[in-house]
Formats: C-alpha cells, sequence, structure tokens
C-alpha cells in the first residue's frame, strides 16, 4: 500500500472533522424544527388503530 503524504492525510483528517460537525449541527436543526414542520403539514405519527408504546 502507499503512503500517503502528510499533508494530504492533514486534508482527509480535517474533512472528515468539517463533515463531522456540520452533521450534527444539521442534526441538532432538524430536530429541533421537526415538530412544527410535521404539525405544518399536518403529519401525524399515530397509526390509525395502534398506540405507540
Amino acid at each position: 500500500m502507499a503512503e500517503i503524504e502528510n499533508k494530504k492525510r492533514s486534508l482527509i483528517f480535517v474533512n472528515i472533522m468539517i463533515s463531522a460537525v456540520a452533521t450534527a449541527m444539521l442534526a441538532t436543526a432538524m430536530t429541533t424544527a421537526l415538530p412544527p414542520v410535521t404539525e405544518y403539514f399536518g403529519v401525524s405519527f399515530v397509526v390509525k388503530g395502534k398506540r405507540r408504546p
């Protein structure tokens, strides 16, 4: 297996870290926004005839 240059290795690491932070922020934003969005569009999570445990 070929060796990866230090600069390239650092860029890969920075890319992964930025992606992880962005994913965490988007997940938090969507979790916060989900109830108003579902209410606005009239989406219900309850299946008729069944109750959630």
